[in-house]
């Protein structure tokens, strides 16, 4: 509800050699990717510690995580329409995205079974820590093989437009 209106703004209002939305995703993939990690890591060097800290350090650690996925997903939605103005085209991209979502998801389920790490008890964390980190560098790997080669069409000419928080935040909660 916050970081989003505020990610697309600027992303919608960047002028980069990179283009308008790739420069986010290049940035900020490895900083997702890291916090990806230390979610399933870090929450099990506090594991002996009150439950108020657990909570903390694994709620501060979540919407660090969540802060990182929409400064590249914001972007990596929007930017197909930045690649073609052709609708059957764009069509094609998001129906190809899609399929490798759901492709992605399955394989996200199925390897950890494959490796033996899906044993979900509280002495599994060493197939935590894996799991985290396999996760983590496919994100990065898979992140940038998906946005490295793409050009945009507009790399962010247009003129620059002022922040409105009524814009943003208010009038989005008209749309039922």
């Amino acid at each position: 509800a916050i970081t989003d209106p505020i990610t697309g703004h600027l992303n919608d209002n960047v002028t980069s050699r990179l283009g308008r939305r790739r420069k986010y995703i290049i940035w900020f993939l490895p900083p997702m990717a890291v916090t990806f990690f230390m979610l399933f890591s870090v929450p099990a060097l506090v594991r002996s510690q009150s439950e108020f800290l657990k909570v903390a350090v694994t709620l501060g650690l979540y919407l660090l995580y969540t802060t990182f996925i929409t400064l590249v997903a914001t972007p990596f939605g929007a930017l197909i329409n930045d690649l073609s103005d052709d609708y059957d085209e764009r069509t094609s991209m998001m129906t190809f995205r899609m399929i490798a979502s759901v492709l992605g998801t399955l394989f996200s389920i199925a390897i950890p079974e494959l490796l033996g790490l899906s044993n979900a008890s509280q002495d599994n964390t060493l197939g935590y820590v894996g799991m985290g980190a396999i996760f983590g560098v496919l994100m990065l790997l898979f992140g940038y093989a998906s946005v490295l080669r793409l050009r945009e069409k507009n790399k962010g000419g247009q003129p620059r437009v002022p922040f409105e928080f009524r814009k943003y935040f208010v009038s989005s909660w008209k749309n039922p």
